[in-house]
């Protein structure tokens, strides 16, 4: 006699458990499972709060449902799904009508890569070759066939060895469903209607969907490798990577015998149908590499009820990422993990005021996300996590009392709980970001969506602080590009992830200082023991290269001192430089073999930076030069000739510091016990304003090149007038002989005041020199 199983064919909708699994309490992020070092986080945007934390995508919880509907939308599998599909055939046949079999598709836009698994109730069957059940309780009673949906694809087959022959009425090898994954379930009751017990039981079947384009595995695409290629739907890959699945999305989802589903040939199914010179492929390899590195996986079963630029929406967001325009193309920019600057601002890349809001709503500080996710241990369902918060942020938004400010988010395509905590801890951290505001930038700077800045410019408060671009707008009448940033703090990756325990500080204006100079960075000067040959002596220098990287410095300052020794002598000044300068010779009381350091500092008007110090060298030997050439065994020189021997010029100045000696001018020099000529010569400025008086002394000195016997060559003074004319300037001529015995020697000049309140203490365009007179010996 006929079954009851055949009633449910005329009107079949099955719904699987509504109810979503829940897990009671609240989670510390601190207990987020820790993962890979990269970071990723939550999408690119202003995090305008007003709209919903995730998309809206309305066949969120369809794959629970079975459902006999001639209009239903086609649906599309991405990732590891379990669903039940669509019935689009059904029928009832056999002696008494024992047999019903459902035909029922699971995604449009195929083939897909396999059908994992079969369940039935509680049951996960088993298949024979034939399609017939092996295992209990089915067995002998089920039978099942699939399709991939190839483009074209075969028809599904139908079970054999059915009692009397029996088979699905009109069913050929005509009804093909080619591009569509479908599978075909057959129940057959026995004569004690004890298979099914008149019901039929609750299918699911667990699929991984459809093949993706990966440009990264593309040759052809810069920096890809493999074969991979867009236009040919046979060298694409299975994927769970949420970013590949937005790019299949907006390039489309297509059908047909000819391109077999590559993009633009012949017609569109489903996604948004971008042709690729419309999309900003590099911005979703970015993404895609990172949500990789994280291990983030995305599953989804979107149908063409859904709005497109809402499912979009979720494969970026499932992979920390939003949605941007760039170049006016479909771009996908991540806020997943730290970016490098890209660029610097400073007040001459500004083309206007910049506007700052600093202070960020409290509707949009959320300190607590109650997230929920797609979850295959809990039937498919959308399902609740414990909250994600951190007292840090409670107490902050309560003034030292817990406060929450709580919002859902249904992480719609994320299969794993981890990644829905993950990135509702960075959804977190972003609405939370407290400084947004625009500015006006020149065009050449040429921002995009998800480049990261520096602001280096003291005067605009907001020094040092690192900001993302939000967005870039042209204002073309004013030759300018308008840019919406939002503070980017580091610190809230590693906190998402679990790997520190407490969120970071917002960043925060600084206010500006008018006294502060930015120092040398490191890096910008560099230091090495040299020598400098004079006559064949070589004598050790210290020698300082690198370049003024501040536009506000005036003058760059060295100073130096032996490294190593206790107690940690003085600095010695070696004078003030321009800010042209590359490379600075530091000479003086050098001795061969000791270690020294140098110190660098930036200074603008009265003002001085921190100093730079550079990394100890050893200073190197001295050396002189060879024995003259000689004559019957004696030194050969032409008689009375005058040997020029060694010199030195600086035409920068060097301040003085009042009544503390300041060496202006030194030369070393290696005679053979002839008499010397020592000349210095100097342009000087000393002053005290407006009046009066003070004495302006000179003196030469000698010492051997190693520092020891300083004695006192010349001494001269110069008493300023101490009226109105309260100044020396003058050009400096010094003009000496000495006759010291055979070795090398180190002449200096140095220059000091009897006042310390001078206004003015400059020497500059110094030049020094040792010649010695030789007569035949």
């Amino acid at each position: 006699m006929p079954q009851v199983i055949p009633a449910v064919v005329a009107a079949i909708s099955y719904v699987g458990a509504s109810a979503a699994a829940v897990v009671a309490g609240t989670a510390t992020l601190a207990q987020i499972a820790t993962v890979a070092a990269v970071g990723i986080g939550a999408g690119v945007g202003s995090m305008a709060l007003s709209k919903a934390l995730t998309p809206e995508i309305g066949s969120q919880g369809a794959a629970v449902r079975w459902e006999a509907n001639p209009d239903a939308p086609l649906r599309f599998a991405f990732g590891r799904v379990g669903v039940k599909g669509n019935i689009f055939d059904a029928a009832i046949y056999g002696p008494d009508r024992m047999y019903v079999s459902f035909a029922c598709t699971v995604s449009a836009a195929g083939p897909i890569k396999r059908f994992v698994t079969f369940r039935a109730g509680d049951y996960v069957m088993s298949f024979d070759g034939a399609g017939a059940a092996t295992n209990e309780p089915y067995r002998g009673e089920m039978w099942l066939s699939t399709r991939l949906g190839a483009q074209p694809d075969t028809a599904l087959s139908l079970p054999s060895g059915l009692k009397n022959g029996a088979a699905f009425p009109g069913w050929n090898s005509g009804r093909k469903v080619s591009g569509s994954a479908c599978y075909m379930v057959t129940l057959g009751e026995n004569s004690k209607r004890s298979a099914y017990d008149g019901k039929v039981p609750a299918f699911l079947t667990v699929i991984e969907g459809l093949f993706c384009y990966d440009p990264r595995l593309d040759s052809t695409y810069p920096g890809g490798s493999g074969s991979c290629r867009l236009n040919d739907p046979a060298t694409w890959v299975w994927t769970e990577n949420p970013i590949i699945f937005g790019l299949k999305w907006a390039l489309g989802l297509w059908e047909g015998s000819t391109g077999k589903g590559a993009p633009q040939v012949d017609y569109q199914v489903g996604g948004i149908g971008a042709k690729v010179e419309g999309v900003h492929l590099a911005s979703f390899v970015e993404a895609a590499n990172i949500s990789d590195a994280n291990g983030w996986k995305g599953a989804a079963w979107p149908s063409t009820d859904d709005d497109k630029a809402q499912v979009l929406d979720g494969f970026l967001k499932a992979g920390g990422s939003s949605y941007a325009e760039i170049s006016g193309k479909i771009a996908c920019i991540h806020r997943a993990a730290p970016r490098a600057p890209v660029f610097t601002v400073t007040a001459r890349d500004t083309a206007g005021p910049i506007e700052i809001d600093t202070a960020s709503s409290k509707l949009n500080r959320i300190n607590t996300i109650r997230p929920r996710y797609w979850s295959e241990a809990h039937e498919w369902e959308m399902t609740a996590l414990p909250e994600v918060t951190s007292s840090v942020w409670q107490e902050e938004d309560g003034q030292g009392v817990a406060v929450k400010r709580t919002r859902g988010a249904d992480w719609t395509f994320v299969p794993l709980s981890k990644q829905a905590r993950e990135l509702s801890s960075l959804q977190i951290s972003n609405s939370r970001e407290g400084i947004r505001g625009r500015v006006p930038l020149r065009p050449y700077m040429d921002p995009e969506p998800g480049n990261t800045f520096i602001f280096d410019e003291p005067d605009f408060a907001l020094s040092e602080l690192k900001c993302i671009v939000l967005d870039v707008e042209d204002d073309t009448d004013n030759d300018t590009v308008i840019v919406t940033f939002e503070t980017e703090t580091d610190g809230k990756y590693p906190f998402a992830y679990g790997q520190t325990a407490s969120p970071p500080p917002a960043q925060e204006l600084d206010p500006y200082d008018p006294t502060y100079v930015t120092p040398p960075a490191s890096g910008d000067w560099s230091l090495s023991a040299s020598t400098l040959t004079e006559s064949g002596t070589q004598v050790p220098i210290l020698l300082v290269e690198g370049l003024v990287d501040n536009p506000t410095a005036d003058a760059v300052i060295f100073a130096y001192r032996p490294y190593g020794v206790t107690p940690v002598p003085d600095w010695t000044p070696v004078g003030q430089d321009d800010p042209t300068t590359t490379k600075r010779e530091i000479g003086g009381a050098i001795t061969p073999g000791t270690q020294y350091e140098v110190s660098v500092v930036y200074r603008r008007g009265n003002n001085f930076s921190a100093p730079l110090i550079l990394d100890p060298v050893t200073a190197g030997d001295l050396t002189t030069p060879p024995t003259p050439d000689s004559v019957d065994g004696g030194v050969h020189v032409i008689k009375n000739t005058v040997v020029p021997s060694a010199s030195s010029y600086v035409a920068a100045n060097i301040a003085g510091n009042g009544t503390t000696r300041v060496r202006v001018a030194e030369v070393v020099y290696t005679t053979s016990g002839s008499k010397l000529v020592v000349r210095y010569n100097a342009l000087v400025d000393w002053r005290h304003e407006p009046s009066g008086s003070f004495t302006l002394y000179t003196e030469v000195r000698r010492q051997t090149a190693s520092g020891t016997g300083d004695i006192q060559i010349l001494q001269e003074s110069m008493a300023a007038p101490g009226d109105t004319a309260d100044g020396i300037t003058a050009k400096w001529p010094i003009d000496l002989e000495d006759t010291p015995s055979a070795g090398s020697y180190r002449y200096y000049v140095e220059m000091w005041s009897t006042v310390d309140n001078m206004t003015s203490q400059n020497t500059r365009s110094r030049f020094m020199s040792v010649t010695e007179q030789r007569t035949n010996t």
